[in-house]
C-alpha cells in the first residue's frame, strides 16, 4: 500500500512539473488591428512571422474580422516576435501610407500583458491616388542643433515625430518629404520631433497651420523661418572649402565681424574642421546683415585677396543670401611673402619709368607740341598706378585712406588728355574754345562734387565705410560713368585716326606707319572689353548669387596691368621715333576750296597724265601731293581737285595706279626674268608688300601671279 501511494505521488509530481514548465515557457496574448485600409470584404488578413516560417497564407495565423477590427490569439514560447501583416501573399504585404516597403514589426513577448493594438497604414500593392511632394528650405537652420526635421498634420493624426514623415536632406538646408494625396484640405506643420520644437512665425511665435487646398501642385515649396523654442535669432552658416596651401596645418580659423565687436580671436567663433577638410561654423545673431572676415587669431593674419593684398570685408545679408555660404580663403596677409609682391612691382616699375619719361620729354630741344600733353599724361598715369597699390597695404591705407578716391580721377582725366594728345599728334592744332574745353572737364568737376563729402569724412570713419563697403553704390556709379566716358573718348580717337588715313590718301603716295596710334587704340579697346566684362560678371553675381567676384577682381587687376602698358608704349615710340607721326602742314585736315572750273580740270588732267608718263615721279616711294604740285607749278588744292573730280579717285590711288601699270610693263620685259615680283614692286615705288598686293588687286581684280598666269607674258620669279 505504501509503495503504491509513493508511485502515485511521483506521477502526480511529474505531471504538475510538466504543466508548470510548459506554462513558464509559453505566452498567450491577442493582436488587435484597429485600422486596416483597403481590405475587401472577401479578403482576410494574415500574420507572417518567425513563429510560422514566414508563411504569408497560414490559416492558423488568419485574423478574425470583428466590429472592433481584426484579432488573433497567439501562444508562443519565442522571446521576440518578428512579423508583418499580409492579405495572403508577399505581393499583398503591408507598407506605409504611400505603399512603400517598411521594416518587420518587432515585439518583446515577455513585455506583452494581454492585447497589443496595431494600425496598418497601407499595402505595397495598393498605392494611394498620389503623393504630394514637399520641398522645404530651412532658413532657420534647425539642423545646426543636429535635430531631425519632421512634418505632421491631419494626415497622420498630428504625430510630431513620426519616422515615416521625417524630412530627407537632399542638399544643404534643403529637404524633401512625401505625404499621401487625400483629395481633402491638408493642414500641417514642421517640427524637430515634438510639439516643444515646432516651427514658428517670423517673430518666433506660434504660427498658424499650413494649409494645402486641392487641387494640389505636384511639388510644393515651403520655407521654415524660425522655431518657437529658439526665438528669432537669425542663423548663418559658413563653409570654407579651400584655404591657401601655406596655411599652417595646426592653424585655427576664426570668424570676426560686427557680431562680436571684431574680436579676431573669439573662441565662440572658431571654425570646426570637418573630416572632408572643410571648415564650418554656425552663427546665431539678431543682426540681419553680417559684416565679417576670416582670421587665424589676429588682424596680422587676416585673409587677403588672391594676390595677398588687403581685401574688403565680407557681407552676408540674411534675407538675400543663400545659406550656407560656401567660400574659400584666397590668401593670408602675413603669409603673402615680401611687402612688395609681384603685382605691386608690376605697377611700381612703370610708374618710375613714367616719371623718368616726364622729365626726359621736358628736357628735349625743339620739342613738338604734342609732347607737352604727353608729359602730363604720363605723369598722371604714373601717379594713378601708385594710388592703385596703396589701399591694399593695411598700414599705409590707415594713414592715407582717402587716396583711393584720387585713383578714380583717372577714369575722367586720362581719356580727355589722351584725346587732346591725339589732336596734336595728327595735326589738329586749331584752338578749342573755352566752352568746349570746359565741357571736356565737366565730368571731373561732377566727380569732385560727388566725392567732396567723402573727402571731408574723418579718417577712421572713412576707413570703416570703405571696409564695410557702405559706398559701393556710389563707387559703382562712378565706375560705370567712367566706362561710358572712356568709350566715348576712345571712339573720338578712332575717328581722328580714320580721318587722318583718308586725308593721307589724298596727300601721300605711301603708307604712313600708324603702329603707334593703333597700339594706343588697341590697348584702349582691350581695357574697355575687360571693363565691360567686370560689370557683366558683377551683374551675373548679383542676379544668380554666384561666388565669382574673384574673377572680376582678377580682371580688374589685369586691366590695371594693361593700363601700365601705355607707359611702355609711350616710352618706346614717343621718344625713339616721334617724327613718324606728325604732319608738317600747319593744318593738314583743314578743308580748302579751289576756283578751278570744269574745262580747266580737263586740261590739267591731260597735263598731269603726260607728266606722269614722261617723268615717272611715282617711282619715288616718298612722293607727296605737295611735291607733285610743286613740279607742275600748281597749288596743292588745285592738284587735289583735279585728281578727285577729274579721275574720281584720291592722290594715293592715282599714284599706285601708275605704279601698277609700270610694274606690269617691266615684269613683261624678258630682261627682268630673274627678278622677283617684290623686287620689281620696290623699283616702281611701292614700299611694302601689303600695299603692292592690295593696289594690284584693286586695279586688276586679281593677284600678280594670277594676272601673269592668264596672260603668259612674264618669266619673273613670283
Amino acid at each position: 500500500m505504501k509503495i503504491r501511494n509513493a508511485i502515485r505521488c511521483k506521477a502526480l509530481f511529474f505531471v504538475c512539473s510538466f504543466l508548470l514548465f510548459s506554462k513558464a515557457y509559453s505566452k498567450d496574448f491577442t493582436i488587435l488591428v484597429t485600422s486596416a485600409p483597403n481590405v475587401k470584404s472577401n479578403e482576410s488578413i494574415f500574420i507572417a512571422a518567425n513563429i510560422n516560417d514566414w508563411d504569408p497564407f497560414n490559416s492558423k495565423y488568419q485574423l478574425t474580422r470583428t466590429e472592433n477590427g481584426y484579432h488573433l490569439n497567439i501562444s508562443t514560447k519565442e522571446e521576440y516576435l518578428q512579423f508583418k501583416f499580409t492579405r495572403g501573399s508577399w505581393g499583398t504585404v503591408e507598407g506605409d501610407e504611400l505603399g512603400h516597403r517598411i521594416d518587420n514589426r518587432l515585439l518583446s513577448v515577455k513585455e506583452i500583458k494581454d492585447t497589443v493594438h496595431f494600425n496598418i497604414l497601407g499595402w505595397e500593392d495598393i498605392k494611394p491616388n498620389g503623393a504630394i511632394h514637399l520641398q522645404i528650405i530651412d532658413r532657420s537652420f534647425g539642423s545646426i542643433h543636429n535635430d531631425s526635421l519632421f512634418v505632421t498634420g491631419n494626415f497622420n493624426g498630428w504625430n510630431p515625430g513620426e519616422q515615416t514623415y521625417q524630412l530627407q536632406n537632399t542638399e544643404s538646408n534643403i529637404y524633401e518629404v512625401e505625404i499621401p494625396y487625400s483629395g481633402k484640405i491638408l493642414e500641417y506643420k514642421y517640427t524637430r520631433g515634438s510639439w516643444n520644437t515646432v516651427e514658428g512665425n517670423e517673430a518666433g511665435e506660434i504660427r498658424n497651420n499650413r494649409i494645402l487646398v486641392p487641387p494640389y501642385k505636384e511639388i510644393h515649396i515651403d520655407t521654415i523661418l524660425t522655431w518657437e523654442d529658439l526665438g528669432t535669432n537669425r542663423r548663418y552658416q559658413f563653409f570654407i572649402e579651400k584655404v591657401p596651401k601655406r596655411t599652417p596645418h595646426d592653424a585655427s580659423i576664426y570668424v570676426t565681424g560686427n557680431f562680436n565687436d571684431w574680436d579676431p580671436k573669439d573662441d565662440r567663433y572658431i571654425m570646426t574642421l570637418g573630416e572632408d577638410q572643410t571648415y564650418y561654423i554656425n552663427i546665431e545673431s539678431e543682426l540681419d546683415t553680417l559684416i565679417y572676415k576670416f582670421t587665424r587669431g589676429d588682424f596680422n593674419s587676416v585673409e587677403g585677396r588672391y594676390n595677398g593684398l588687403a581685401r574688403p570685408n565680407r557681407i552676408a545679408i540674411y534675407d538675400q543670401q543663400d545659406f550656407p555660404v560656401i567660400t574659400e580663403v584666397l590668401s593670408w596677409e602675413d603669409l603673402n611673402g615680401d611687402w612688395f609682391n609681384v603685382y605691386a612691382i608690376t605697377l611700381i616699375v612703370p610708374s618710375i619709368i613714367g616719371v623718368l619719361i616726364f622729365f626726359a620729354l621736358g628736357g628735349l630741344q625743339n620739342s613738338r607740341p604734342a609732347n607737352e600733353t604727353l608729359r602730363w599724361l604720363v605723369l598722371i598715369l604714373s601717379i594713378s598706378l601708385i594710388l592703385r597699390i596703396i589701399p591694399f597695404y593695411r598700414e599705409v591705407f590707415k594713414l592715407f585712406p582717402h587716396v583711393i578716391l584720387f585713383a578714380d580721377v583717372i577714369y575722367f582725366l586720362f581719356p580727355v588728355l589722351l584725346y587732346l594728345y591725339f589732336r596734336k599728334l595728327f595735326g589738329l592744332r586749331s584752338q578749342l574754345s573755352p566752352t568746349i574745353i570746359s565741357m571736356h572737364f565737366l565730368p571731373i568737376t561732377v566727380l569732385v562734387i560727388l566725392y567732396l563729402p567723402l573727402f571731408l569724412t574723418s579718417r577712421d570713419a572713412f576707413i570703416n565705410e570703405v571696409m564695410d563697403q557702405d559706398n559701393q553704390v556710389l563707387f559703382r556709379f562712378v565706375g560705370f560713368g567712367g566706362l561710358v566716358f572712356s568709350f566715348v573718348y576712345w571712339y573720338l580717337k578712332v575717328s581722328i585716326q580714320r580721318k587722318y588715313v583718308l586725308k593721307m590718301e589724298e596727300n601721300l603716295s605711301f603708307d604712313v606707319n600708324l603702329r603707334y596710334t593703333r597700339s594706343i587704340i588697341l590697348i584702349g579697346g582691350t581695357l574697355l572689353f575687360f571693363w565691360v566684362s567686370i560689370y557683366i560678371i558683377g551683374l551675373v553675381n548679383e542676379i544668380f548669387n554666384l561666388d565669382i567676384l574673384n574673377v572680376a577682381e582678377a580682371l580688374t587687376d589685369v586691366s590695371w596691368l594693361m593700363f601700365s602698358g601705355y607707359i611702355y608704349l609711350f616710352g618706346f615710340f614717343a621718344i625713339q621715333r616721334p617724327e613718324l607721326f606728325l604732319i608738317n602742314s600747319s593744318d593738314e585736315l583743314a578743308v580748302k576750296t579751289s576756283l578751278v572750273d570744269g574745262s580747266e580740270i580737263t586740261r590739267l588732267m591731260s597735263r598731269l597724265d603726260l607728266y606722269m608718263s614722261e617723268q615717272k615721279p611715282y617711282l619715288n616711294d616718298q612722293l607727296s601731293l605737295s611735291q607733285l604740285a610743286s613740279n607742275l607749278n600748281l597749288t596743292d588744292h588745285t592738284l587735289s581737285k583735279v585728281i578727285n573730280e577729274g579721275f574720281s579717285i584720291n592722290f594715293y590711288e592715282l599714284i599706285n595706279r601708275y605704279r601698277v601699270q609700270e610694274f606690269i610693263e617691266i615684269a613683261s620685259d624678258p630682261r627682268n626674268a630673274n627678278k622677283t615680283f617684290m623686287g620689281l614692286a620696290y623699283e616702281v615705288g611701292f614700299n611694302s608688300k601689303s600695299t603692292f598686293n592690295r593696289s594690284f588687286k584693286k586695279e586688276k581684280g586679281c593677284t600678280p601671279r594670277e594676272f601673269f598666269k592668264q596672260s603668259n607674258s612674264t618669266n619673273v620669279v613670283g
